[in-house]
């Protein structure tokens, strides 16, 4: 019995210290554990405001990808055909071309007056209505410069006190005076309408041969730009130009028979005017006052800007469809940006599942582990009170239930 004991106590002590090394191992186990599963959460965490990041990133380069698609599209409508870009381009190689002519006074007393208004001291006056405005067509200028007659030479000032001035200043001289005439009185008028290019709007015409209305053909004075709509407005009203002298006389015609009057009609070919009262000049004799507006500078030319705004819509055109292009590939790298932070994402969310599988693995069995030392701890110290036998049938006893529910 005695031997017994001693080989039962050994026995005992071996399962005391196996069972303490196991815990110690599974205890390390599950410290590892949840130090891995925290470093996945705080990567989580990073990886998830990096999804938030590239996800504004890609809504930020959609947004303005549409909004440069919008832009090109109406880029694209305000572009004209390809036949009207090559009829601009034709027209601007014949403006190029063309001579630039200046304007043609030839009436010495208009000539003296002024120069006796611009000798110091100066009087305020705007110049020459001659002056104040040029035509690109020289047959066209010498028209109009026909139609006005001697109110092509007529002096404009500004203001109604200026007419003094000038008064005042040719009041001693022995040659007839030109006529004078102010725009604060012509701006007294109610304020007609213009488009974007600044010229008048007029009800459209469709008949043959019609080239524009007289007003919207001429090239107002760069520093006075505003006289299109005044000045000139006041003086050509609806003055219209035809190509040819069979188009003018039938649109006089249908004008007088629907309104029973027409506007003055200046033809090219051969050069005539029409008044508004039905005469007609005979004979292709024009300019008989032997002055002429002059031809506008070519910077002036407003097909040249036609033409310079056209090649600049082309320019950004093309800019936006290379910063197009560029948005295009920053929308396909975000879209990689984001499969790539969720497939990284996804394989972490994996991960962190089996570790915390793992986790709960081991503490459980290291509760079943700490159960089963208190358990034989207690039979230990109540095993001295018993017969040495009947504690070894109670630890056999005891080690088989344990190892069956190991087993199970």
């Amino acid at each position: 019995e005695v031997q017994g004991v001693e080989t039962l106590g050994s026995v005992v002590l071996q399962f005391y210290y196996n069972d303490g090394r196991e815990m110690r191992e599974k205890q390390s186990q599950l410290q590892e554990t949840v130090r891995k599963i925290a470093t996945l959460t705080q990567n989580e965490a990073a990886l998830k405001n990096t999804l938030r990041e590239y996800e504004s990133a890609k809504s930020l380069a959609r947004g303005n990808l549409a909004t440069c698609e919008q832009e090109i599209k109406a880029k694209e409508n305000m572009l004209p055909n390809h036949h009207e870009r090559e009829r601009i381009i034709e027209e601007c190689k014949k403006l190029y071309e063309m001579q630039e002519m200046p304007v043609i006074i030839k009436n010495q007393s208009i000539i003296q007056a002024i120069d006796m208004l611009r000798y110091p001291p100066r009087v305020e006056f705007l110049g020459v209505l001659i002056e104040l405005g040029t035509f690109v067509n020289r047959s066209l200028g010498e028209l109009v410069s026909d139609m006005l007659g001697s109110r092509a030479h007529a002096i404009i000032v500004a203001y109604d006190a200026h007419i003094r001035q000038v008064e005042e200043r040719l009041r001693n001289v022995n040659f007839p005076l030109p006529d004078v005439l102010s725009l604060e009185l012509v701006k007294k008028k109610a304020p007609v309408p213009v488009d974007a290019e600044g010229k008048v709007v007029f009800p459209h015409i469709s008949a043959t041969g019609f080239l524009g209305y007289v007003v919207n053909m001429i090239y107002p004075s760069p520093i006075y730009p505003e006289l299109r709509r005044t000045l000139w407005h006041h003086l050509l009203k609806d003055a219209v130009v035809f190509d040819k002298e069979v188009n003018a006389e039938r649109y006089q015609h249908e004008c007088f028979a629907a309104r029973g009057r027409s506007p003055a009609i200046l033809c090219l070919d051969p050069p005539k005017k029409f008044s508004s009262e039905g005469f007609r000049k005979l004979g292709n004799r024009v300019n008989t006052n032997l002055s002429s507006f002059g031809t506008p500078p070519r910077e002036q030319l407003m097909e040249i800007r036609k033409m310079d705004l056209l090649q600049q819509s082309v320019d950004k055109l093309n800019e936006l469809k290379e910063l197009r292009k560029k948005l295009e590939v920053e929308v396909r790298k975000n879209d990689d940006n984001l499969k790539y932070v969720l497939e990284q994402l996804r394989v972490q969310s994996e991960t962190k599942r089996e570790l915390e599988k793992e986790k709960y693995r081991l503490e459980t069995t290291q509760d079943v582990s700490r159960s089963r030392a208190r358990r034989d701890d207690s039979r230990d110290s109540s095993s001295r009170d018993r017969n040495p036998r009947d504690n070894r049938d109670s630890r056999d006893r005891d080690r088989d239930r344990d190892r069956d529910r190991d087993r199970r």
